[in-house]
């Protein structure tokens, strides 16, 4: 006959085994569950950035930004007066406030930095050069000593770090051996 000891020894490392297994179950479930997050979230971001895109490349940003460098041309002109929470004023706050959401989306990784700034090139940079003595206006009207357009301010300084990087490789001729046509006789150009 078999010893009762013998049974709940048996029992006892079953149940050990048993926790061990789950355990390690668990595990490889926590470990797949984070890769699919991951991935998820990768594709996420890739497609709200894609979609904040397709809001500058509309046919009205070209419009508002013309109607932002038109305003600020006539801002300057009269010294700013009477421009302070004027309907142009907030037109033109309106019109940069999506270059400071997509400069605050872009820090906070919400839209990947590179496609926006891919996309966007050197009119950031211009549109902040245009924008900074009514963005620094606007904070002297409100009594602020702080950039209430920094993430915009932040954006076109990436811009342009980027297009500075771009520039260098292009002149290192980085882009030089890219091609889609395979060229015959040398190793050059070969397809990526």
């Amino acid at each position: 006959m078999v010893d009762l000891s013998t049974i709940i020894a048996i029992l006892g490392a079953s149940s050990s085994a048993a926790v061990v297994m789950s355990a390690i179950f668990v595990l490889i479930q926590l470990r797949q569950n984070a890769r699919l997050l991951r991935a998820t979230l990768n594709q996420s971001v890739a497609t709200f950035s894609l979609n904040v895109l397709e809001r500058i490349t509309d046919e009205s940003f070209p419009r508002r930004r013309a109607r932002m460098y038109v305003v600020l041309q006539k801002f300057r002109e009269t010294d700013w007066k009477d421009a302070f929470e004027s309907p142009e004023d907030l037109e033109v706050r309106n019109f940069a406030y999506l270059y400071e959401l997509l400069g605050q989306m872009a820090h906070s990784k919400i839209v990947d930095l590179e496609i926006v700034l891919d996309a966007l090139q050197y009119i950031v940079v211009r549109d902040w050069q245009v924008f900074e003595p009514h963005a620094r206006y606007i904070a002297k009207q409100y009594g602020l000593d702080v950039n209430t357009y920094a993430n915009f301010e932040w954006l076109a300084k990436e811009a342009r770090l980027h297009m500075a990087h771009r520039g260098e490789e292009q002149k290192a001729g980085a882009y030089d051996a890219i091609t889609h046509v395979e060229r015959s006789g040398s190793g050059a150009g070969r397809s990526r």
